[in-house]
């Protein structure tokens, strides 16, 4: 992940990791991961339901990857069911880069 921060900083860019939980679990799961990005709790899931991230049959936790501006403008959104499809990093870069600066 160093090298997608590396990325992601040479185009102005910082990855934030939204955790719909209470802030005590969101710390254990960035530990956990050894995440090396902020990550923010959300327990009210108020954040995460603005992205139109929420469960899909009743208890599978919907998780994806959101481009937001500076100005708010919200440029990138990928949504998954699977958390192993939250992530395509190949498409991510592909609109970090393609964004107007």
């Amino acid at each position: 992940m160093g090298g997608l921060r590396t990325q992601l900083e040479a185009q102005d860019c910082t990855l934030l990791v939204l955790v719909p939980e209470p802030l005590a679990r969101a710390r254990r799961l960035a530990r956990l991961f050894r995440v090396r990005f902020p990550v923010l709790a959300d327990p009210r899931r108020t954040a995460f339901r603005s992205f139109g991230y929420g469960r899909r049959w009743g208890f599978v936790q919907q998780s994806g990857t959101a481009l937001v501006e500076r100005d708010g403008t919200l440029s990138y959104l990928r949504r998954s069911s699977n958390p192993g499809g939250a992530l395509d990093l190949a498409e991510l870069m592909r609109a970090v880069e393609g964004r107007p600066h």
